[in-house]
């Protein structure tokens, strides 16, 4: 897979040092990657350290699962 490089550049910063922007670019990068219906990324207004606290099921429920 051919990354872009705003691709590579946020993938080189350690998720507990993400924004929400990054995190945002990860869901929906991801969710794109893997054909996944579209996230609400308003349900992921949090930064990477955040996020790296969700269980599994806050995950899910915050992405429609």
């Amino acid at each position: 897979m051919v990354q872009s490089l705003d691709e590579v550049t946020w993938y080189s910063i350690y998720p507990t040092m993400w924004t929400v922007e990054d995190v945002h670019k990860w869901i929906s990068l991801s969710a794109k990657q893997y054909n996944m219906k579209p996230v609400d990324l308003t349900k992921f207004a949090v930064d990477g350290a955040t996020l790296l606290c969700f269980t599994e099921e806050e995950f899910k429920e915050r992405a429609g699962d």
